[in-house]
């Protein structure tokens, strides 16, 4: 395999992610975000449900949570009325309201940078970006 110099790749995305957070100014890191965005998306999750969602164990998401419920507000357990054994987690009224700006100014980030590409560009970009995920 051939070496490649990805370093302005990984500079973009360093940029990228630096532009978002320094609009928050917060201490969030990925596996964070994209737990608060998976809830957002889906609505309250049992844990199980979490981790297969966010790709993780069970046990780093019931870590993950315990850890975020003790120190942002953004989510909290809820009991099913069901099945009280059956907790979901959920977000707060805060974590909506963070998620939703986190999401406008993730948003105006990308349009920073993808706006100086074309169509085709953006397309073969994303296309690529797929095929490497694979």
């Amino acid at each position: 395999m051939t070496n490649y110099n990805i370093s302005a790749f990984i500079k973009l995305v360093r940029q990228m992610d630096r532009n978002v957070r320094n609009e928050f100014n917060f201490s969030l890191f990925g596996t964070q975000t994209q737990l608060l965005e998976t809830l957002y998306r889906n609505g309250p999750l049992r844990m199980s449900d979490l981790a297969e969602k966010l790709d993780i164990t069970l046990g780093a998401v019931t870590s993950l949570s315990d850890r975020m419920i003790k120190t942002t507000d953004f989510i909290e357990r809820k009991r099913c009325d069901d099945d009280r054994r059956v907790v979901r987690l959920d977000l707060s009224k805060k974590g909506r309201s963070f998620i939703d700006s986190f999401i406008q100014t993730r948003s105006k980030t990308k349009h920073k940078f993808f706006d100086k590409l074309t169509e085709e560009e953006i397309a073969i970009f994303l296309r690529l970006s797929e095929k490497m995920l694979e």
